[in-house]
């Protein structure tokens, strides 16, 4: 981990975090495990992400992963509580507000097709960490209205075959805009 920020090539770094990010996805629990405890992995991948000028290829990676390991938090930590990675990151007032702002930028070119996984996996994870807190989905109600409509009008200028693109991440705001958390405080 250490060699990526010791990298200054953007090339070598993707290589670097997709080596790194391939060896802890799917079924590599104990990885993810051994990732999160003991090697800071979740303070590393918030450290990436708020990096200036990072490369969208290197922020699809990053946002990739972390929506793997909160897809499989449970299966990580099975004598944890549910959601147990996601309760961190979500509390983490400073790195939400960062996810919020990346997704308004994302969304400056809604029709840039170089966005569409960036802002579909951080629409997934926004709306993993609001499960957790709610205090999200309320602080940002507003950008989350107005990225939907957006999208909206987008959908009703696209053309045919990427109806489905606008309407999937439509989906996902939808999904961020109702979650109700059980777990505020």
């Amino acid at each position: 981990m250490t060699k990526f920020f010791e990298e200054t090539n953007d090339k070598n770094q993707e290589a670097i975090f997709g080596a790194l990010s391939s060896f802890l996805r799917a079924e590599n629990y104990s990885g993810k495990r051994l990732f999160i405890n003991e090697k800071g992995g979740l303070q590393f991948l918030i450290a990436i992400l708020k990096r200036p000028n990072l490369t969208i290829r290197l922020k699809k990676k990053v946002l990739f992963l972390l929506n793997d390991i909160l897809n499989t938090d449970d299966l990580i930590f099975p004598e944890g509580k549910k959601g147990e990675v996601a309760s961190l990151l979500a509390y983490n007032n400073d790195f939400t507000d960062h996810l919020i702002d990346m997704l308004v930028e994302a969304s400056i070119d809604i029709e840039n097709g170089q966005m569409w996984d960036l802002r579909e996996n951080l629409l997934s994870v926004l709306r993993d960490l609001i499960k957790q807190n709610d205090e999200i989905r309320l602080k940002h109600s507003q950008i989350l209205k107005l990225h939907k409509l957006k999208l909206a009008q987008g959908l009703q200028k696209c053309e045919h075959d990427v109806q489905s693109l606008y309407m999937k991440e439509i989906k996902l705001v939808n999904e961020c805009e109702n979650e109700q958390s059980d777990h505020n405080p």
